[in-house]
């Protein structure tokens, strides 16, 4: 343990001194580190106790790609001797109620982590406590007392240890067991106390996670779940369907229960609730058995809707084995001798991973009306911070950081909508507008995408013609309205 905190120390003295402790913060859906930059957190996790190598990080880093690792301390509130559960590290008569040796093996990991700069999102494991067992946190004064001295003795430990990325408050809360006992309400409250509990330590310079009930199924991320005045990544997993995933035989990808549309249904309302609050979401948890029929299949197909959609994500699971139907990625299942299963590689390697590569980033702001339409295709409708990725002049990928705002005068807003059709758009020089009917006065006008007036044009008896833009650069906005006060609006893209 002496060497553990050595190194620690080494660690916090060396980006203390040098500069500042790599830290992450959020501001809207985003997350930043301690130089602004924007961060996608997407990694595994090390869920399985005991069972990760110190090569570990360097493999996850370097051969993989991945930047972060959802880690998981195993602290069972209930009795029982080392040798009924071997894994349970909680111990009421030790500093933070950790035995020594997994408090050391716990420093081993973060150490690990923080020398290969991967993102360390720690949580504490206890899911009785969260409401399995009828005795839990919320019925249970001293238990809930316990778990809060806990929380802020690992809070204190690793409030200057670099790459601690986010503290998970309470892994897969399982109210919904007692619901005599605990209603969502009382969740979100639990979750206020144990962060309010760790802010006395940190000063809110680490941000938090939290999910919502019953093993944080994605639709149940529903609008109690919002926190205000706290920093908080929202996590909801990804293991649905549930029986596909943990290998049911009868099961099969792509089918009729579980397929491209699927996936992109599961995880609606995850999707909303960023939307609305404006807010990071994290897929704590994803994957599929190998024993799954198609699970290579899936797979891709899952890394495609997350990294199309922008979600953080830590994939299940890494270097672990848990039972024989659930979620592991070692083979061979029964052998002493285990294997790393190299499609690990070839599945996030080729996506997280491009040696031939050098990504560019830039940055733009836009003021759009009714709604936004990125570079890649991308519609928002809402003013915030957005990613975009095209492919740069090498091939490779350019992410674009996006800070839209939409503020659209007046005179630019729709009231009844006037029938017609735009093309082409994006337009080179000339575009085409239709009515489905002959207008007496047609007048037409230009805008810049702040809604400044450019220019315009007034039209007599017409419903086809050809409008000019040879000479003008940039995107611009094209006002259309008759007489009788109806106007369509539309943004045009010049190439």
């Amino acid at each position: 343990m002496l060497r553990n905190l050595l190194i620690m120390f080494l660690l916090i003295w060396t980006y203390s001194s040098f500069g500042q402790i790599p830290r992450l913060h959020v501001d809207g859906r985003n997350i930043y580190d301690q130089n602004d930059s924007l961060i996608m957190l997407r990694g595994f996790n090390w869920g399985w106790w005991g069972e990760a190598l110190p090569e570990d990080a360097g493999i996850i880093k370097n051969e993989l790609g991945g930047n972060a690792v959802r880690l998981a301390f195993r602290w069972y509130y209930w009795g029982g001797t080392d040798k009924d559960n071997p894994m349970n590290a909680r111990d009421s008569l030790s500093p933070g109620n950790i035995k020594p040796d997994y408090l050391n093996l716990l420093d081993s990991y973060i150490e690990w982590l923080s020398g290969e700069e991967i993102w360390t999102i720690l949580f504490i494991n206890s899911d009785q406590g969260a409401g399995k067992n009828e005795n839990h946190f919320f019925n249970t004064p001293y238990l809930n007392e316990e778990f809060l001295e806990t929380w802020k003795f690992l809070a204190n430990r690793y409030k200057e240890t670099p790459y601690i990325a986010a503290f998970e408050l309470m892994a897969e809360p399982q109210y919904q067991k007692h619901k005599r006992d605990v209603n969502r309400e009382e969740l979100v409250g639990w979750y206020r106390e144990i962060a309010d509990s760790i802010n006395t330590v940190t000063r809110s310079s680490i941000p938090f996670v939290i999910g919502p009930q019953n093993y944080y199924l994605p639709d149940s991320l529903t609008n109690e779940y919002y926190l205000d005045g706290y920093q908080v990544i929202y996590a909801a997993n990804m293991f649905k369907p549930h029986d596909y995933c943990v290998g049911d035989p009868d099961l099969t990808y792509p089918s009729a229960y579980v397929n491209k549309e699927t996936i992109e249904t599961y995880y609606n309302v995850p999707l909303q609730f960023r939307e609305k609050f404006n807010v990071p979401v994290w897929v704590d948890q994803w994957g599929a058995s190998r024993l799954s029929n198609g699970y290579v299949e899936y797979t891709k197909d899952v890394i495609d809707f997350l990294e199309r959609n922008e979600l953080h994500w830590t994939y299940w699971n890494w270097r672990q084995y848990s039972g024989d139907r659930g979620i592991f990625e070692r083979y061979p299942k029964w052998s002493g001798d285990y294997q790393l299963d190299t499609l690990l590689f070839e599945l996030f390697g080729s996506v997280l991973l491009d040696d031939e590569c050098l990504i560019s980033t830039s940055s733009i702001s836009e003021t759009a009306c009714d709604s936004y339409t990125s570079p890649s295709g991308k519609t928002w409708t809402v003013s915030g911070t957005y990613l975009d990725t095209i492919p740069n002049s090498a091939g490779c990928d350019s992410i674009m950081t996006i800070d839209l705002t939409f503020d659209c005068p007046n005179s630019l807003r729709n009231s009844t909508i006037l029938p017609l059709s735009i093309y082409p758009n994006p337009v080179k020089d000339f575009i085409n507008i239709e009515l489905e009917e002959l207008c007496d006065d047609l007048v037409i006008e230009v805008y810049d995408l702040t809604g400044q007036f450019i220019t315009s044009k007034n039209y007599k008896n017409i419903s086809r013609l050809t409008y000019s833009f040879e000479g003008l650069k940039g995107n611009y906005l094209i006002k259309i309205s008759n007489t009788k006060g109806k106007t369509s609006v539309f943004k045009l893209i010049k190439q």
